[in-house]
């Protein structure tokens, strides 16, 4: 009975042993992999240093959908100045179009500060 307890403690043991091992090797093993991942280029004086890319842009995917709705913008807003009256300010006439009801607030705004 003696010879057989000692068998399975033994093997208890090695089992641990392996586990640990094995454990270990895995964190070697990410170590490895996440060192390999990061790109690095030495200079001349060993230095190391990151490639970083430039900022990408992307481009427009139909540019001449794009031009022509900046074209039937400045159309309707040809065809607003031209059906101004006279008699109203331009200023208050430029405050009916709504792109510019925002932008002329604030400046009529900062233009009463400082008077």
């Amino acid at each position: 009975m003696r010879t057989l307890r000692f068998k399975r403690r033994r093997s208890q043991s090695t089992l641990k042993l392996k586990r640990e091992l094995r454990k270990n090797q895995w964190n070697q093993s990410l170590k490895q992999r996440e060192s390999a991942a990061e790109p690095s280029k030495t200079t001349r004086r060993g230095r190391e240093t990151l490639f970083v890319p430039p900022p990408f842009k992307p481009m427009l995917p139909f540019p001449t959908r794009f031009k022509k709705q900046m074209a039937e913008n400045a159309k309707v807003f040809d065809q607003q100045m031209s059906e101004i009256n006279l008699k109203i300010p331009f200023i208050d006439a430029l405050m009916m179009i709504k792109p510019y009801q925002k932008f002329l607030k604030d400046a009529i705004l900062e233009r009463t500060k400082e008077v």
